[in-house]
């Protein structure tokens, strides 16, 4: 893959989903110059601007129609600002409208095919006392669930959609992914999930979530190491990642992954 293959890679896991499961639960707008979701919970990560490409002369009136089109759904939102986004004046357009920052998040990826600048030629290990599980039955979805709640903040309310969202995910006919529950001395103590793209070149690392009293304990790092065998195994040529700047990018970086760009993500007044 060249390094532009896998720089689209990273920024593709916003959309790359199984199209049944992109739809579930969200009224979505898919159209060439644009792809953005309402959900139905009330947080600015279940609500999402992924791609856009606006004319320069023209893109302040989009981006204001889509602004309006989240208020009359009544759900704060998110929008990500990837290298694919245009106009290149984007993030100067939404703060102009009072958008603020929310995050930044780091694009990485571990090449996993033995090109150059890939620093995945050697396995990473899981750390002692860390297990990790896959969530295949509703208990296992639910303290999935609870471990993402308290460190993603949704609201407890929430929670039972949350459930049934994941639960028919584990029953979609050709499923790409999957999620895991990590262990510390039998006590839940993170979360992660994956997905495979439609090609089958690369895994995307989504949804790492570590409960706060087992943090520092190698949990992250050995829910990575069990999705990367499975993306060896399948033959993924790269695992991706975006990544929060200040949490879990530091830590995948010194686990080998390469960052190729900033992606900034802004949410509504």
């Amino acid at each position: 893959m060249h390094e532009e293959q896998v720089a689209a890679a990273i920024e593709a896991s916003l959309w790359d989903m199984e199209p049944e499961h992109l739809r579930a639960g969200v009224t979505l707008i898919d159209q060439p110059d644009r792809l953005l979701w309402a959900g139905d919970v009330d947080s600015p990560y279940a609500s999402k601007v992924v791609r856009v490409d606006f004319a320069e002369e023209d893109a302040g009136r989009q981006v204001d129609e889509i602004i309006a089109w989240f208020r009359r759904h009544g759900r704060p939102f998110s929008w990500w600002v990837g290298p694919s986004s245009r106009p290149a004046s984007s993030p100067a357009l939404l703060e102009g409208r009072g958008l603020r920052l929310l995050d930044r998040y780091e694009g990485v990826a571990l090449r996993l095919d033995g090109q150059p600048s890939g620093g995945g030629s050697e396995p990473i290990e899981p750390c002692p006392g860390v297990t990790v599980e896959p969530v295949e039955d509703e208990a296992g979805v639910r303290a999935m669930v609870r471990v993402n709640s308290r460190v993603w903040g949704y609201p407890v309310e929430a929670e039972d959609r949350l459930v049934a969202e994941r639960l028919a995910y584990l029953r979609l006919p050709g499923r790409r992914g999957g999620s895991l529950l990590a262990r510390v001395d039998g006590e839940v103590a993170g979360t992660a999930s994956y997905r495979f793209s439609g090609d089958g070149q690369a895994i995307y690392l989504v949804g790492a979530a570590t409960l706060p009293e087992f943090r520092g304990r190698g949990v992250f790092r050995t829910l990575v190491a069990w999705r990367l065998r499975q993306a060896r195994a399948r033959g993924c040529r790269v695992a991706t990642c975006l990544a929060r700047e200040n949490t879990s990018a530091p830590i995948l970086r010194r686990l080998g992954f390469t960052r190729y760009f900033m992606m900034p993500v802004y949410t509504g007044p």
